[in-house]
This record gives C-alpha cells, sequence and structure tokens, in this order.
C-alpha cells in the first residue's frame, strides 16, 4: 500500500458505525494502526447526534446499511444533507442492498462484509485521496 501522504492520514478523522461492536472494534483498530482518528459509534442515532454536533470534525462516514433505529442509507442521506462534499464508505453483507439504495444517495465506496483488513485499509485511503 501507498501512503505517500502520511501527515494527511494522521488528520482524517472517520466516523464508524455499525450496530455490530466486533465489526466497529475491528474497523477502528485498524484504522487508527494506520494512522487515522476514528470515532466508533454502535447507534445510527448517536452518531447523527455527533455529527449534527461538530459536522466539520469528520473527513469520511464509513456505516453498515441494515441497522436497527436508522438504517445506513438514512444516515448516510442525513449527513449528506449537512455536508454534502463528504466521502461515504457503505459496508454490506449483500450486495442487493446496494440495488435498492435510492437513486440520490451516491457512496463513494462499497465494502463487502467479511473484509479483510488490507481491504478496509486500502478502501479508505481511496476514497480519501480521489
Amino acid at each position: 500500500m501507498d501512503f505517500t501522504n502520511m501527515s494527511n492520514v494522521c488528520s482524517k478523522c472517520i466516523l464508524v458505525v455499525d450496530d455490530e461492536l466486533s465489526i466497529v472494534e475491528l474497523i477502528r483498530l485498524t484504522l487508527e494502526r494506520a494512522g487515522y482518528r476514528v470515532i466508533p459509534k454502535t447507534s445510527s442515532i448517536k452518531a447523527l447526534e455527533g455529527f449534527l454536533n461538530n459536522p466539520e470534525k469528520y473527513d469520511l462516514l464509513i456505516t453498515d446499511m441494515i441497522m436497527p433505529e436508522m438504517t445506513g442509507f438514512k444516515l448516510a442521506f442525513a449527513v449528506r444533507t449537512i455536508r454534502p462534499d463528504i466521502p461515504v464508505i457503505a459496508c454490506t453483507d449483500f450486495s442487493s442492498e446496494i440495488e435498492l439504495m435510492p437513486g440520490d444517495l451516491k457512496v463513494n465506496s462499497i465494502l463487502m462484509k467479511p473484509f479483510d483488513k488490507t481491504a478496509l485499509t486500502e478502501t479508505v485511503h481511496k476514497t480519501l485521496n480521489h
């Protein structure tokens, strides 16, 4: 993997949302080891509240698509309503979920579960540097 601009990596803050704690922790640990700042959330409602408190803090949203309370679709739409420029990576178990995504919600990248640490880190790096 080519991290030619590591100083840029360290300044990036990523909001990670998944209702499964083990997945949130895997993503958090992997991305922190790669130099990113990570804000992990297991509740899409709490993630949105945190985002609304300081929308400029975040450089990327990584969200599961199917969650209780609020789906990843709705979370990404709400976040993009406030910050249309924020990149979004959708995590999903099923490719059919992506087909159901509303046409006006374009994600920057899709990460299919299960994913490995290399795929995660490379997807984040490519999405942030696109």
